[in-house]
This record gives structure tokens, C-alpha cells and sequence, in this order.
């Protein structure tokens, strides 16, 4: 019993001098950033009268200016940085016209739009101090919001048009990698008390595919079937400017 008395006692110094070592922070930031998303928009068409299917494949290019705002807790020791931080982020997505003739050597033409106008992520963040002034981290997490696709589609002969919309909850598995700069590392800045808890970061993210989000319908005619769907991923570059408290 006096050898297990004293392991814990042991045991319970490590665990308070570690905790002692290690120092936390609350920060809150603002992003601004560039991202490029791409995927295949699968559409078919299965002509009402005849019953051919036409199968046809778009690849969608996305490139978008992004901002946002993140807040989060970070752990510092011995160089060492760890947290978790929760971010949302707003961008803006384009139309996409094409054409393309059917199994009929008929003409189709139209635009198809993919959106996602916010994102919620949640996400780890570990970091080495190489310099007062420079720290590499890698992120990973993931990221939850709500997509929309939109197919207008119509074929000429016949006056045939269809308006499909389809809406759906996607997550998605986000990596990234960064540099944090700390402005008090900087001499004329550290004497500037507002500058001092300012850092930095330029980071790069890879955002995976997701669930696809589709959408299915009739034209007009109440009898020729079309459907569309996404799955795209996605790339961004990121400036953000944090305050540390």
C-alpha cells in the first residue's frame, strides 16, 4: 500500500507540472482566400417517345474568392502548438452553360450551377515553433454544408425545357498545412500593444468530395426524364489575420 501511495503521488506531480507547462489562449480571426473546385456533372436524358437514353459528362471548374471568420482554444509547450477551431466561410458560385447532341442526333443545350454558399468546419491544428517569428502546422477536420444543384435544360425541336433543383447536406474530410507568423516576434511591432497578439497564417486546404447531390425530373412534356449530379472537390488558398487574448 506505501509503494501504491507513493506512485500516485508521483503520478499526480508529473500530471500538475505538465499541466503547469502547457499555456492556452482563446483567438478569433477573419480569412480571406481563392478556391478552386471541380467535378463531373453527370446528366442523362431518356427520351419519353422512344425510350433512348442519352448519358452525357461535364467537368465543372469553380474559381471563387472566399472569406470568412474562425475562433477557437490553443494549448502552447515548448514550442509545441495544438488546438481546435470552428470556421465559416461564404463564397460565390458561377453558371455553367453547354450542349450536346442526343442518341437521336438531336440538339440539347442549357446552364447548370453547383452553390454552396456557406461552410461550417471543425478542425485540429498542430504546430512547431522553428522561429519566434514562423510556425509550420498541419490542419485536418472536416466541414459540413448544405449544396444545391441547378439544371436548366431545353431542346429546341420540340420545345422541350426542363427546370431541375436539388438540395442536400454534404460533409466532407478537410487537410491542410500552414505558416503562422506571430507579429510580437517582429521588434517594431511587438512594441505596439494591439499589433502584439496579432499573427499571420497563409495556409493551403485540400476539401475531399462528398456525398453527390442530385436532381430528376420531366420536361414539359410530362414524359422525357433528365436528372443531374455532383460530386466535386475542392482546393483553397487562405490569408488569415488572427488576434490571440
Amino acid at each position: 500500500m506505501k509503494k501504491l501511495g507513493i506512485a500516485i503521488c508521483l503520478s499526480s506531480a508529473l500530471l500538475a507540472s505538465a499541466a503547469q507547462a502547457w499555456e492556452g489562449n482563446w483567438l478569433l480571426g477573419a480569412s480571406t482566400g481563392y478556391s478552386a473546385r471541380e467535378g463531373k456533372n453527370y446528366i442523362t436524358v431518356i427520351d419519353g417517345t422512344s425510350g433512348r437514353q442519352s448519358n452525357v459528362t461535364f467537368r465543372e471548374y469553380d474559381n471563387n474568392w472566399t472569406v470568412g471568420v474562425l475562433g477557437g482554444y490553443q494549448l502552447s509547450c515548448n514550442r509545441w502548438v495544438m488546438g481546435l477551431e470552428a470556421n465559416v466561410d461564404w463564397r460565390e458560385d458561377d453558371n455553367h452553360p453547354f450542349a450536346f447532341t442526343d442518341t437521336s442526333n438531336v440538339g440539347w443545350q442549357g446552364f447548370a450551377k453547383y452553390e454552396r454558399d456557406w461552410i461550417v468546419g471543425l478542425t485540429a491544428r498542430l504546430g512547431y515553433e522553428i522561429a519566434p517569428y514562423l510556425m509550420p502546422y498541419i490542419r485536418v477536420g472536416g466541414e459540413w454544408h448544405r449544396d444545391e444543384i441547378n439544371l436548366n435544360i431545353s431542346r429546341p425541336l420540340g420545345g422541350l425545357q426542363a427546370v431541375l433543383n436539388g438540395k442536400r447536406d454534404v460533409f466532407r474530410v478537410v487537410g491542410g498545412i500552414g505558416i503562422e507568423m506571430p507579429m510580437a516576434a517582429i521588434p517594431v511591432l511587438s512594441s505596439v500593444s494591439f499589433l502584439s497578439h496579432l499573427a499571420v497564417r497563409l495556409e493551403y486546404d485540400y476539401h475531399s468530395t462528398g456525398r453527390s447531390v442530385g436532381a430528376t425530373g420531366t420536361t414539359n412534356d410530362g414524359v422525357t426524364l433528365v436528372s443531374s449530379s455532383m460530386n466535386p472537390h475542392e482546393q483553397s488558398g487562405i490569408l488569415a489575420l488572427v488576434w490571440n487574448f
